[in-house]
């Protein structure tokens, strides 16, 4: 477990997409991952210090906490990059998890160490499992490229391949 956010580490997470990649394959069941990024997240850390960073990424992984299904992970991939799998969920259904995530994000106030109110915003890109992809890499890859069209379109948006 991440220290800071209380998610699973990357390096859990991956392993974790990696079975599931093959279970997915395998089986031919449904099978997408997210990867999401706080919106201008080093403005934050600018303005108001690392520790409010801190507090903010703690208070983006609770919601992602609470909005998850017993069988879904969701994991810290790198700074303030989240990478979510969600075993048995095809890109439609997945779209709503992550705009309805993405919704408690932006409508949440997250308080700083210092008591100051904080409205952050996400960026969601959504992939799902195809036979085209070789590894669980390339689905990672492909919600990767999912989030930078959504960082693109102007953030604090979900977007899907």
């Amino acid at each position: 477990v991440d220290a800071l956010t209380g998610l699973r580490t990357r390096r859990y997470v991956t392993e974790l997409l990696s079975i599931e990649f093959l279970r997915a394959r395998r089986y031919k069941t449904p099978l997408s991952v997210l990867m999401a990024d706080i919106d201008h997240f080093k403005r934050v850390n600018d303005a108001h210090g690392h520790p409010t960073g801190d507090a903010v990424l703690r208070g983006v992984s609770e919601s992602l906490t609470r909005a998850l299904r017993a069988t879904d992970t969701g994991g810290r991939y790198g700074g303030e990059e989240i990478l979510v799998v969600l075993p048995q969920n095809n890109l439609e259904g997945s779209m709503i998890f992550a705009e309805r995530w993405g919704s408690i994000v932006e409508d949440s106030l997250f308080t700083s160490p210092e008591g100051a109110k904080i409205q952050v915003t996400i960026s969601i890109g959504v992939a799902q499992f195809l036979d085209q992809y070789e590894t669980a890499d390339d689905l990672i890859a492909a919600a990767d490229r999912a989030l930078y069209v959504a960082k693109d379109g102007g953030r604090n948006r979900t977007e899907g391949v």
